[in-house]
């Protein structure tokens, strides 16, 4: 699990620490101060060595135009300048992770004729400055440094990049070197990817009727569900024919690519962003209750976003004893200072009697 992080010169944060993860991560705070942001600096951590993951994390954004915008935006105030530094501990087992992001530039000659015909040099002459030098962002380069155990420490230093050529995107990937980490980025826009494939999965290992158990808890009507020969999921509710599971709503979806995620992510993370969409604030209690058994049985580590004071309670009343004996979760409040991010840390504890005296902490 990942159990601290800081960022600097990613997105809209110019610096931020933050400490103590624990299994259940909830980040709150108000628009704009790098909630989203942080999911996705754990993704890039997550996979360090894939120069694809810049991409993923600007398509989850529907950043898909590839030009100088795109490699600008994942940089502070948008300037190339700035490099991107990302570190992060996790143990289970001991390691420390790096990750350098770095602009990569061309010099390409501009003709300005039409905008600047000419000007005057240092002793009064005229001098032509129709053409000019200038560097255009053509990708990225990225440094990865893997550190090992505590005693025998075992150290790996790694380089991949992206760049366009006049063939369009390329890559370069490390050699030798297979990632063992996994995550996921979950958010309304991805609801359905893979979803038939990951049922599939459970499906196989005959992990079905926990899925149903959790899924009635929002329907009772539903019987079983189960993967149709067009890569459809289909739900039994108890009349004679089966019906896509589609039809029953967005928030039963959902709670299916939820929960899927999470069983397909053994010993992995999953990041959440905005978990409360789509969801009527009654069924919120639910899916938090399906995330503290599923998560633990997999060994997964969540990290989830919202704005709703709704979710934060439901969070809180659906904690298990385990997770508040354990003390094994966190909310953290992110707030945007002048320069840099600051992280306020929440246990259970602290946060039952917050909610309890209606404090604010979103």
């Amino acid at each position: 699990m990942f159990k601290d992080i800081n960022i600097k010169k990613f997105r809209g944060i110019n610096a931020l620490t933050i400490k103590d993860f624990k299994r259940i991560n909830l980040f709150v705070g108000k628009n704009n101060c790098g909630k989203t942001s942080i999911l996705e600096a754990i993704l890039l951590l997550t996979g360090a060595s894939n120069p694809e993951m810049p991409m993923r994390i600007n398509a989850l954004r529907e950043l898909t135009n590839i030009d100088e915008n795109f490699w600008l935006s994942i940089f502070n105030n948008m300037s190339s300048d700035r490099v991107i530094n990302l570190d992060a501990s996790l143990d289970s087992p001991e390691e420390k992770r790096f990750l350098t992001i770095k602009a990569t530039k061309t010099q390409t000659m501009q003709d300005t004729s039409l905008q600047h015909k000419s000007i005057l040099n240092e002793t009064g002459l005229i001098k032509d400055n129709s053409l000019r030098t200038d560097l255009d962002i053509n990708g990225l380069d990225l440094d990865f440094k893997l550190i090992k155990g505590s005693k025998n420490k075992e150290t790996k230093q790694l380089k991949s990049s992206i760049f366009m050529d006049n063939r369009g995107v390329k890559f370069k990937v490390p050699d030798n070197y297979m990632e063992q980490r996994k995550a996921i980025f979950h958010k309304s826009t991805t609801l359905h990817s893979e979803l038939a494939k990951k049922f599939d999965n459970i499906q196989i290992a005959k992990g079905t009727r926990q899925i149903v158990d959790i899924l009635k808890k929002f329907d009772p009507s539903i019987e079983n569900i189960m993967l149709g020969s067009d890569n459809k999921i289909y739900c039994d509710v108890g009349i004679e024919r089966l019906i896509p599971i589609n039809l029953l709503g967005d928030g039963i979806l959902k709670v299916l690519s939820i929960i899927t995620a999470v069983s397909n992510l053994k010993n992995g993370f999953l990041c959440i962003d905005e978990i409360e969409n789509g969801l009527h604030y009654s069924a919120q209690q639910i899916i938090w209750d399906a995330i503290f058994t599923t998560a633990n049985a997999f060994n997964v580590q969540i990290f989830a976003t919202t704005h709703s004071m709704e979710c934060v309670q439901a969070y809180v009343s659906s904690t298990p004893e385990d997770f508040k004996t354990n003390d094994d979760i966190r909310l953290f409040r992110i707030e945007k200072g002048n320069s840099d991010h600051i992280a306020i840390d929440y246990n259970y504890q602290y946060l039952a009697e917050s909610i309890d005296s209606n404090w604010e902490i979103r």
